[in-house]
């Protein structure tokens, strides 16, 4: 029974490498679209991705970003973790639980810093 639950959280591992890596690009595309100074003057012709008016709309994409970053890197702590289990077979320590809950916290926190950003530029 132990061997299937570390062959089945190696392949859960293996399954989360994705979503971990579509996280890094979208991460990295956020903060790229942040990186552009506002200015109202030009036409907003992409339906897409609009060209900021102002620093809210910068500071917007730039929250959008550190949520983004959040949740990746609480991606890749869930993927290490079942990495570990995989290869070792030893269960997380409390300091790895400790380090699960600290990841989400700072999921929480940047989606609150993301919420009042976004509730400031409206």
């Amino acid at each position: 029974m132990r061997a299937l639950a570390r062959a089945a959280a190696g392949v859960v591992a293996v399954a989360l490498l994705w979503p971990v890596a579509i996280g890094i690009a979208w991460t990295l595309l956020m903060f790229a679209i942040a990186a552009v100074r506002p200015d109202p003057t030009v036409p907003d012709g992409d339906p897409c991705c609009g060209y900021p008016d102002n620093w809210a709309e910068v500071a917007a994409v730039a929250a959008q970003g550190v949520v983004l970053a959040a949740i990746t890197v609480s991606l890749m702590y869930v993927t290490i973790t079942f990495a570990g289990f995989a290869i070792k077979g030893e269960r997380p320590k409390l300091r790895g639980r400790r380090r699960a809950l600290a990841a989400l916290a700072t999921v929480v926190a940047a989606f609150a810093v993301y919420t009042a950003v976004v509730f400031v530029m409206y």
